[in-house]
């Protein structure tokens, strides 16, 4: 499985271990003989190829749900730039579509969130304003989670078995910025957040469309980090 290549933490000493994996002990700990006063040898068993392949399919799994989920949550905000831009709505997907980076994409609704001059309450545009920012920030987490390269590393669980972690040993700024991680913790909470921030945006497009119909919805809450 290319990507899934083994780290041995023991190459890199308990001191590197402990960064990437602060709550778990080193795995090559020295402990001392009773009998002779020697260090008793450190063994490291390694993974089968089932347990190998277990940890790089979950690891797979949390990094394609984030993509999913991000890249549907950019669809509902292209169906909420081409309800504030004047003009028919294929026009406004051309704009849209026009660039493929989303960071380009959010510019442009923002600056269309801006030019509405008139809102179905006075806390309508902040909403928006708020949702976008959102995005932004949680677009440094996403961009961590589908760059930043990851491998396997041994004993790297409590329980003692191997998990995925960031390769950070080259100096990778997204790597490094999972360093000390969970990372499928960390992919699932960025999943979960990404799909809160969706169904506001989804909730929103109706209200401004059909504001008679449909009440205004209230901000979702920051889903905290676990």
């Amino acid at each position: 499985m290319i990507g899934s290549r083994y780290e041995n933490p023991k190459l890199f000493g308990p001191t590197a271990l402990k960064k990437i994996f602060p709550l778990v002990p080193p795995c090559n700990k020295v402990t001392m003989s009773s009998e002779t006063d020697t260090p008793a040898p450190n063994i490291v068993t390694w993974p089968s190829d089932e347990e190998a392949r277990k940890a790089f399919e979950e690891y797979c799994v949390a990094v394609g749900k984030v993509c999913h989920a991000w890249n549907y949550f950019h669809e509902k905000l292209g169906l909420l730039f081409a309800r504030l831009v004047p003009g028919d709505a294929q026009t406004a997907f051309t704009t849209w579509y026009s660039q493929f980076r989303d960071v380009v994409q959010r510019d442009k609704l923002r600056k269309a969130v801006n030019a509405v001059s008139s809102w179905p309450n006075s806390t309508a545009k902040d909403d928006v304003v708020w949702l976008l920012d959102r995005a932004d920030e949680l677009a440094e987490d996403r961009n961590n989670a589908i760059h930043a390269p990851c491998c396997l590393y041994i004993v790297g669980r409590g329980d003692g078995g191997s998990v995925m972690g960031p390769s950070f040993f080259n100096g990778n700024p997204r790597a490094q910025n999972l360093k000390g991680k969970r990372i499928i913790a960390e992919f699932e909470w960025c999943e979960q957040y990404t799909e809160c921030l969706t169904r506001f945006v989804m909730q929103i497009e109706p209200a401004y469309a059909f504001y008679d119909k449909y009440p205004w919805p209230q901000r979702p809450e920051v889903l905290p980090r676990v």
